[in-house]
């Protein structure tokens, strides 16, 4: 992908409003979901992922970054009230 298409997608993402859709379309595609059993979800699924990759931000030297995030966010047997480790 050149640059400038990736720019337009960051552009177009990197709002309050965009944030929100991506965020819409990443759970459509099963980005977030621990249940993917068809074949159609596993592509949907790539789909998410190609979609990051796109953006700029699923490639190999986000590993870290990526997982520390995932470390701080809520438990699921925490309340949103508790600090997660």
């Amino acid at each position: 992908m050149d640059s400038s298409t990736r720019e337009a997608y960051r552009r177009t993402f990197n709002t309050p409003d965009g944030k929100a859709v991506l965020t819409d379309i990443l759970n459509d595609l099963g980005l977030y979901s621990a249940q993917i059993e068809t074949p159609g979800e596993v592509a949907l699924q790539n789909y998410a992922r190609k979609l990051l990759f796109k953006l700029g931000a699923w490639r190999e030297a986000n590993i870290f970054l990526l997982t520390q995030g995932f470390m701080e966010l809520p438990w699921e047997d925490q309340t949103n009230n508790e600090e997660a480790p």
